[in-house]
C-alpha cells in the first residue's frame, strides 16, 4: 500500500467502506510495530533512554510522522518542518 494512500486516508476513513478502514488500521498498526521495533532494539544499546515507554513512543513517532506530512503540503514551510522534527525527536536521544 502507498505511502501516500496511509496518509491521505485517515481522516477520510468515516466516509469509506469498512474494508478501506480495516486497510488502514492494518497499515498503521504494521507502521506502529516498526517504531516499536526501533525503540526496543535502541534501549539495550543505549541509543535510546530506557525510561521511554516503548509502547507510547511508538504511537508518538507514527503520529508525529502522519502529521509532519500533512503539515509539510504546506501549513509550515521547511524552518517549521524542521523544528517540530527536532523537538519531535529530542525523547529518544536524536
Amino acid at each position: 500500500m502507498g505511502c501516500e494512500f496511509k496518509m491521505n486516508t485517515p481522516p477520510e476513513l468515516p466516509n469509506h467502506h469498512e474494508d478501506v478502514g480495516e486497510l488502514m488500521r492494518s497499515a498503521t498498526g504494521r507502521l506502529e510495530a516498526f517504531f516499536r521495533r526501533l525503540v526496543d532494539l535502541g534501549q539495550p544499546h543505549g541509543d535510546i533512554a530506557q525510561e521511554i515507554n516503548a509502547e507510547f513512543m511508538a504511537k508518538s513517532l507514527l503520529t508525529l510522522t502522519v502529521g509532519l506530512r500533512v503539515l509539510a503540503r504546506g501549513a509550515f514551510g521547511a524552518t517549521g518542518l524542521q523544528a517540530i522534527n527536532s523537538c519531535a525527536l529530542r525523547p529518544i536521544g536524536h
